[in-house]
C-alpha cells in the first residue's frame, strides 16, 4: 500500500484532509465553480434578506448551519428576438408579395406597385436583420430562415425565378 491509498486508514494525530473542489465540466457541456475555501459571514438580523448573486429577489439557499450554499451557475439562454422579428417580418412580406402579385393579374397595378416598393425594402430590412442575427447568435435559427425567406420574398428575385422556370428567361 502506498501512502495515497484510500484503503489506508487516516492517521490519528492528523487532521483531516478536506477533499480538493472538482473543477471540471458538467454534462450538458458548462465548467462547473469550485466551492470557496473562505468562510462567508453570517448575515446580521438587521441586514436585508439575502439575495442571489443574479441581483433578483430570489434567496440564497443555506444549509442546516446557516452558511450560504455554493452558487450554482445560471446560464441564460442568448435572447432570439432580433431573429423572430425578422423571421416573422419577412414571412408577412412574402404574403405581401403574393397579393401584390394577385392584385397585378387583376388589374389594381397602382396598388400592386406601391406592394412591390414595400417588400422590396422591406425584404432587404428583413435579409440584413436575419443575417445579422445569424452572425451574432441572437436567434441563429430564425435568422437564416429569414435570410432565405427575404431572398425568395424579394419580387426582383421571384420575377427572375418565376421567368426561369417559365423558361421566359434563358
Amino acid at each position: 500500500m502506498t501512502l495515497d491509498d484510500p484503503r489506508r486508514g487516516q492517521d490519528p494525530d492528523s487532521p483531516p484532509r478536506e477533499p480538493a473542489p472538482d473543477v471540471g465540466i458538467r454534462p450538458d457541456g458548462y465548467l462547473t465553480e469550485a466551492s470557496f475555501a473562505e468562510p462567508v459571514p453570517a448575515p446580521d438580523a438587521a441586514a436585508p434578506r439575502n439575495v442571489s448573486p443574479g441581483g433578483t429577489d430570489e434567496p440564497v439557499r443555506e444549509d442546516a448551519d446557516g452558511e450560504p450554499e455554493p452558487v450554482k451557475l445560471v446560464i441564460r439562454d442568448r435572447r432570439r428576438l432580433l431573429g423572430i422579428v425578422a423571421f416573422v417580418l419577412a414571412a408577412l412580406l412574402f404574403a405581401a408579395n403574393v397579393v401584390g402579385i394577385v392584385l397585378s393579374n387583376s388589374g389594381s397595378d397602382d396598388v400592386a406597385l406601391s406592394i412591390a416598393y414595400v417588400t422590396i425594402f422591406g425584404t432587404i430590412l428583413t435579409f440584413l436583420g436575419g443575417l445579422l442575427a445569424a452572425a451574432l447568435n441572437l436567434g441563429r435559427g430564425w435568422g437564416i430562415a429569414a435570410v432565405v425567406l427575404s431572398v425568395l420574398a424579394n419580387p426582383f428575385v421571384l420575377v427572375v425565378l418565376l421567368g426561369t422556370f417559365t423558361g421566359a428567361i434563358l
